[in-house]
């Protein structure tokens, strides 16, 4: 029954085609081997298998291999049936791009704007006094792109030290050691009463743990190749989210005069979803990205910090304000 059920939901066909109507019976082939039932039976394996990797990308060798379908009569099956629910089945079942599948989902959450608060947003402290001019709304995504050892760990470690007491706060820490963090941690102030179990050892598939309602911190989200990936990688830790907000760190490929790098890994699909985008190179962050303003006659977009980080790699120091060439008071 749930399976039917699930059928419906997909509008896929189970009725097939009686014999008689084989110039349109998409999956029966006179000069196939297989009798109709057995290719009926096939095609109904298939929908099961639609049912176990609904959300999921997937190719017909990803169904043959499942079943272990060697023949070329099954195969062909499989092929005719896919193409059925891809572009004769109205409305369509499935949606194919290259040589991959997937199922359409045709449904979508209500935004409720006419009862939402616009002057609502994520109440957070940033390093740097940062809240002063970017805000940050649920559901937002702040990147933080920087070079190798240059100071990203050392401003979302800063980000949590200003934020735990009013915070759920996730930390989730690809590269660190349960030492390494130790030794980075008791330089901070009130380290001894952050929780126990806030940081979490995580290395890919972010989403699956993000904290819907928490300050998700994510140090650091790794691609090796195909780094139009992130933006996919994004949206998904996105979609986990309800009133909290993620912290992303990207690595960032170090700028020069002849080679200017402004943007982190994955360019501009690393800079799609953000809401905020900070980059950091060798003793300067830039605010390269902020959708809202929390001074309306002040735009942060392209403001500049000059710093300076101490020997234990975790305060930062002499933060100086440039903006429009022009240094403004250290605070």
């Amino acid at each position: 029954h749930a399976y039917s059920k699930y059928l419906k939901m997909l509008n896929l066909d189970t009725k097939f085609p009686e014999r008689t109507q084989m110039t349109e019976n998409p999956y029966y082939s006179e000069k196939s081997p297989l009798s109709e039932t057995d290719i009926k039976k096939v095609a109904i394996r298939l929908d099961e298998w639609l049912e176990w990797h609904y959300n999921e990308l997937f190719t017909p060798e990803d169904i043959y291999r499942h079943y272990n379908w060697k023949e070329p009569a099954t195969k062909k099956v499989v092929l005719n049936r896919l193409y059925y629910l891809t572009n004769t089945q109205t409305p369509p079942t499935l949606k194919k791009s290259g040589k991959q599948y997937r199922i359409i989902d045709r449904e979508a959450d209500v935004i409720a704007w006419k009862t939402a608060d616009p002057e609502a947003f994520f109440d957070i402290l940033l390093p740097f006094e940062l809240h002063r001019y970017i805000r940050l709304h649920r559901r937002s995504i702040m990147v933080v792109g920087g070079v190798s050892n240059e100071g990203k760990t050392t401003f979302v470690h800063n980000i949590i030290s200003l934020n735990w007491r009013k915070h759920k706060i996730a930390l989730f820490d690809s590269e660190n050691s349960d030492e390494e963090l130790a030794d980075r941690f008791r330089h901070y102030p009130d380290y001894e009463q952050w929780p126990d179990d806030f940081v979490k050892d995580r290395s890919s598939n972010f989403s699956d743990v993000i904290e819907p309602d928490a300050l998700n911190i994510i140090d650091y989200l790794e691609i090796a190749e195909n780094f139009s990936l992130i933006g996919k990688h994004i949206r998904e830790i996105r979609d986990a989210l309800k009133n909290g907000i993620a912290v992303v760190v990207l690595q960032k490929r170090e700028s020069t005069h002849q080679f200017p790098s402004k943007l982190p890994i994955g360019g501009e699909f690393s800079r799609h979803l953000a809401r905020v985008l900070i980059t950091i190179d060798k003793g300067m962050l830039t605010v390269v990205k902020a959708k809202d303003r929390a001074q309306k006659h002040i735009n942060p977009v392209n403001m500049k910090f000059s710093f300076t980080i101490d020997k234990t790699g975790t305060q930062l120091l002499n933060m100086q304000r440039h903006f429009g060439g022009e240094e403004e008071t250290e605070f």
